[in-house]
């Protein structure tokens, strides 16, 4: 539903969109856009590597239509897609090249998919830039114990002493392990230059 604001008795209509649920919400953005709105999850995480980039006409030369026998550029937009992707194909050497997050193709690309396992591999292309490219579309794994935000005290460390959170975060515990065996927390934080404000951080 939209907002509505009363100024010197007159209804006027906010800019501002108030929706009763997320859905709600990606609906109305898929009308206005006229696209198709996901939304992702840690699960739904992609990586795009560029396996190949053809971008000029004698990038096309050594292509050669099975059907026809033509060559060149114009054989390669006159092919069907399975034969496109299969050219596209001999570039794929399992490594990973330019790594994105995002989709590297335009809005009016072309695009052609093709799955093996675990791996979509996507080409688009657009005859009228004489452009066609490869990617390699794999699903990110998210994190089994993902760090959140630092502790403060860890992060003191790390602004103060120029540590990465790894080495704070030690540092930290060799601090915990101390008051453990016995020594007073005040003393153990005055030795590293702090206030006792810091004592349930190492208890």
């Amino acid at each position: 539903m939209e907002k509505f604001t009363e100024c010197k008795g007159e209804i006027k209509m906010s800019k501002e969109l108030i929706f009763a649920s997320e859905n709600e919400a990606i609906q109305h953005l898929a009308n206005i856009t006229g696209k198709q709105i996901v939304i992702a999850t840690e699960d739904d995480k992609k990586e795009y590597i560029e396996i190949i980039s053809l971008q000029k006409p004698d990038s096309f030369d050594t292509f050669t239509d099975k059907s026809t026998g033509e060559k060149g550029v114009d054989a390669f937009f006159d092919a069907s897609e399975e034969d496109m992707m299969e050219y596209l194909m001999q570039w794929e050497y399992g490594e990973r090249g330019e790594v994105s997050d995002k989709e590297p193709w335009g809005t009016s690309d072309k695009k052609f998919e093709k799955k093996e396992g675990d791996v979509t591999y996507v080409m688009n292309y657009n005859r009228g830039l004489e452009y066609a490219g490869l990617t390699r579309v794999e699903n990110v794994e998210p994190e089994e114990n993902p760090r959140g935000k630092p502790s403060e005290l860890v992060g003191i460390f790390m602004n103060r002493d120029e540590l990465t959170r790894d080495e704070a975060e030690d540092l930290v515990s060799e601090l915990k392990e101390r008051v453990a065996d016995g020594e007073n927390p005040e003393e153990v934080l005055y030795d590293e230059g702090l206030e006792p404000d810091y004592i349930f951080d190492i208890m």
